[in-house]
């Protein structure tokens, strides 16, 4: 730009300056946005501000801006980006070119759909192998819960078949669990493996003094449950003069039959020795007495 200042009784003096017009800086923001799962965002929340000051000229105004989620299924988190506008003045026109439009994406967070059902569940259990007569127990279930909006969540209100499990039997074992939300049920299925229960076993050592015999003699070692019978032959000319259990002479039998274990022991008459809960070898009526060992020994 030239200028020229002239006054009377004064030099004049002439010289150039340079100007630099700058455009109106106006900035569009799209605002951050929070919506449920696969719904609309607000086309209208956004914010347009000036540029150090520099506001539209009367009469201008803005128009045509649209905001544009960064997923077009708004199933995830992502921006919203500012698009269109136009600055058009009093009389209708297109002013844009006299601005220095600048644009700020906003921030969308997708909610979860409390209203959803779930699409499916998954359920993880840390033991699943059991010995028979182990009790099922059910503190170290997780199970979770998973929607169509990409949410997942840890649930608590879900439900199994365990009290209909037979543990006590060998086998794959089918748990299933059940979660109802919103009208849907879903289910997951794990399998359980219920093995053999380790045998207890028990130790009858028999042994038979001169003139007779006990068959079978020796160690003998039985599984809880299993039952032996012991046979006493006395030789020719002899009878059975006593027969102890555990130390204690009892009544003179034949033949001895251990059909069970982890109870008491009562010789009844006859010629078997029973295994009983209740006993004649001196312990309260209801009590049981435990044997690990029986030692059998017989005088001839």
């Amino acid at each position: 730009m030239t200028y020229r200042i002239e006054k009377e009784n004064y030099d004049t003096v002439t010289g150039t300056k340079r100007v630099v017009i700058e455009k109106r800086g106006i900035t569009i923001t799209a605002g951050d946005q929070t919506i449920l799962w696969g719904t609309a965002i607000d086309p209208a929340k956004y914010t347009v501000s000036a540029v150090s000051g520099n506001d539209l000229v009367a009469g201008d105004h803005i128009t045509g801006i649209t905001l544009t989620p960064s997923t077009s299924e708004r199933t995830e988190n992502g921006t919203i980006t500012v698009g269109g506008g136009k600055i058009v003045n009093a009389a209708g026109e297109d002013v844009t070119d006299s601005y220095k439009l600048s644009t700020v994406q906003g921030v969308l967070k997708i909610a979860h759909n409390t209203a959803l059902a779930p699409d499916r569940i998954e359920a993880v259990k840390t033991k699943t192998a059991y010995k028979e007569g182990d009790a099922l127990n059910l503190d170290d279930l997780t199970v979770t819960a998973y929607y169509a909006d990409g949410y997942s969540e840890n649930v608590t209100g879900y439900t199994t078949n365990a009290s209909g499990i037979n543990m006590s039997a060998q086998g794959a074992k089918i748990l299933t669990v059940s979660f109802t939300q919103n009208g849907v049920t879903k289910t997951k299925d794990l399998v359980l493996t219920v093995e053999a229960k380790p045998a207890v076993q028990f130790v009858i050592a028999a042994t038979a003094g001169v003139n007779g015999k006990i068959t079978p003699e020796g160690t003998v070692l039985l599984n809880q449950g299993s039952s032996q019978t012991f046979t006493i032959t006395p030789d020719s000319g002899y009878v059975i003069d006593t027969l102890t259990v555990d130390g204690s002479g009892k009544t003179s039998v034949g033949t001895l039959n251990f059909g069970s274990y982890n109870a008491t022991i009562d010789i009844a008459s006859g010629s078997t020795l029973f295994l009983r809960e209740e006993n004649s070898l001196g312990v309260a009526a209801g009590k049981k007495l435990t044997f690990n060992a029986f030692i059998i020994s017989l005088l001839f």
